[in-house]
């Protein structure tokens, strides 16, 4: 059963790194999974200093809809990446100008939106 490694930001969320089997294959094969996720994880610099799991992939949600909302969570003896619904919904990325429009009373002030929105401001 492969395996990937499960960084945990500060925050509670995560970062998977997945083996990548072509890499693997193009490079030195005789290396185990972990030591593979070893040389591949120091390819990235803002990895360091994080605190990480080697879980299986298939404890992993196959469901990606909420992966915002993934944790690392203990369960026994051993690590699973699990949706915790107990985390907020992000905002939606465009939530200011739709309260700005909400807001609006004049058609001078909806057609200042619309400029900015057109603007990307």
């Amino acid at each position: 059963m492969a395996i990937c490694r499960v960084f945990q930001n500060s925050d509670g969320s995560v970062r998977i790194t997945r083996i990548n089997l072509r890499a693997r294959l193009e490079g030195i094969p005789q290396l185990s999974e972990r030591d593979f996720l070893d040389q591949e994880t120091t390819k990235d610099p803002s990895l360091a200093g994080l605190p990480f799991q080697d879980i299986n992939e298939a404890d992993i949600p196959a469901n990606r809809v909420n992966r915002d909302k993934w944790r690392l969570q203990q369960v026994g003896n051993k690590f699973v990446c699990r949706v915790d619904n107990t985390v907020p919904d992000k905002p939606h990325p465009k939530q200011a100008m739709i309260d700005r429009a909400n807001a609006a009373t004049t058609v001078a002030e909806l057609k200042a939106i619309l400029v900015d929105l057109l603007r990307g401001t």
